[in-house]
């Protein structure tokens, strides 16, 4: 996995102050295989708030807290409200073949 420890903990801290202490997140994409260089942070979020409005606003503040304490970096947030009907691929994909940071 090409994130730093602080890095780790700077997702993790985040996720639970903007969505909710019970949330869960998982880092999926290129950053899990060391082989590899460069590339976005995909991050996929099942967080414990629910109501979209409250959402966006909280994706929003997250990507800029990731920011002011990563640096300008490209992330990408996949967020799955656990009372939405859908069931994108992309939610099987990152929990199977991500690796789970909180």
């Amino acid at each position: 996995m090409r994130l730093t420890t602080s890095q780790v903990s700077c997702i993790r801290d985040g996720v639970v102050k903007y969505f909710g202490s019970t949330s869960h997140a998982w880092l999926f994409g290129s950053r899990l295989d060391d082989q590899l260089r460069g590339g976005d942070i995909d991050l996929y979020i099942e967080p414990e708030a629910q109501d979209p409005t409250l959402l966006v606003d909280a994706k929003l503040k997250f990507l800029r807290e990731m920011h002011r304490q990563m640096g300008e970096q490209k992330i990408d947030v996949v967020l799955r409200r656990a009372a939405s009907q859908e069931e994108l691929p992309i939610y099987r994909i990152a929990k199977e073949n991500g690796k789970q940071l909180l």
